[in-house]
């Protein structure tokens, strides 16, 4: 009866003076990190859409951003507006 070994990981790296070349990785024994994160099925609907269509996010925010740049280039803009300010006077006798 013959033995397999237990075999983790398997990397394959190439370069140009080796075509091809195959090494047996175990990966390092360190404990597993705790976090306090919440559960994603926790999340609302809309956040989880954003987070899971990311294309679909990114395109909104450059369409926002464009959309913001082209509306503040049209504004009318005035260098010395006139402004009046509304006085009121009381007399009193």
């Amino acid at each position: 009866m013959t033995q397999t070994p237990n075999i983790k990981y398997l990397q394959v790296s190439c370069s140009f003076s080796d075509l091809a070349m195959s090494q047996l990785i175990t990966p390092p024994e360190t404990p597993q990190e705790h976090h306090n994160a919440p559960a994603p099925s926790k999340a609302s609907p809309l956040s989880r859409f954003f987070f899971l269509e990311t294309v679909f996010a990114i395109l909104l925010s450059a369409l926002l951003i464009v959309g913001g740049l082209m509306g503040a280039s049209t504004m009318v803009k005035e260098g010395n507006p006139d402004i009046n300010f509304a006085i009121a006077t009381i007399q009193t006798n």
